[in-house]
């Protein structure tokens, strides 16, 4: 079918929200590495063409910041393993929560402060865009007031 189509090719846009840890330098950027899945489920990110390493991009935007965390929207151009966990890691800035990639704590429940809150796409016949928005998980409401 057409969606399916549309899936297959990358074209439905997937965003994200997250907590980084500290304040990335630039309030809105393109991050554009080389990511390897590794046989113990972790990504490996290298900087430039590596091999089996594939091409991955995101674009994220801080949404609001503080001295210690900051919260991004982040838009995927590739959907990789682990992709936002492993090059906001890279960046310096892990999720919060997120110890397998370089945050300091765990977070209640074992949680990352990650979720997806929106996929845009096409209608299959009309061909207009569609928005499908998700509301913020409960635990969100706590993390925002105690991190933010």
């Amino acid at each position: 079918s057409r969606l399916s189509k549309q899936f297959r090719e990358g074209l439905p846009k997937k965003i994200y929200r997250a907590i980084v840890i500290g304040k990335p330098k630039e309030g809105r950027a393109t991050l554009v590495h080389y990511l390897r899945k590794e046989k113990t489920l972790k990504t490996t990110v290298f900087p430039r063409e590596t091999n089996s390493a594939k091409r991955s991009e995101l674009s994220y935007e801080v949404i609001l910041s503080f001295e210690k965390n900051s919260l991004v929207e982040v838009t995927l151009s590739t959907g990789r393993f682990h992709q936002i966990r492993a090059q906001m890691a890279f960046t310096g800035h892990p999720i919060m929560g997120d110890v397998k990639y370089g945050a300091p704590n765990t977070l209640l429940n074992q949680v990352i402060a990650l979720y997806a809150c929106k996929l845009v796409f096409n209608h299959p016949t009309s061909s207009k865009e569609i928005t499908l928005a998700v509301p913020e998980p409960e635990y969100w409401a706590n993390l925002k007031s105690e991190h933010l």
